[in-house]
């Protein structure tokens, strides 16, 4: 159960962070940067509680170990990106905030999904 849910704020933190990325990239929206990080955060914890109650699937632990490190680099990149190379460059660690955050979301769906096989397969053998 409290995968499911967790599954459900990871999708909903995903459209939300990734609207409000594509609004900042395109000039609008500026003042809703804080909004922005807050789901951010939001999404790397829902991801954790993933992958922490699937830690005993296998290949748990490798999975939580990459949903770890991944949320700690998507978390340090965004609270960081506006130092990290200003000027004409600066795409370039928008890209990387971006695919980090594609991968910390398609981490905490196959793990959502590969717990939502082992619950219809214990159902199924008992």
């Amino acid at each position: 159960m409290i995968t499911r849910i967790a599954s459900m704020v990871l999708r909903l933190c995903a459209v939300a962070a990734l609207t409000l990325g594509i609004l900042f990239w395109t000039g609008h929206a500026d003042n809703l940067h804080n909004i922005h990080m807050t789901v951010g955060m939001l999404l790397v914890l829902a991801l954790w509680v993933i992958a922490f109650a699937r830690m005993k699937t296998p290949g748990g632990v490798g999975a939580l170990i990459a949903a770890l490190t991944v949320g700690v680099l998507l978390a340090l990149v965004g609270m960081t990106q506006e130092q990290v190379l200003p000027g004409a460059n600066h795409w370039v660690i928008q890209v990387v905030h971006l695919g980090l955050a594609l991968v910390a979301i398609g981490i905490g769906e196959m793990l959502a999904r590969r717990g939502a096989k082992a619950v219809r397969f214990a159902k199924q053998a008992a």
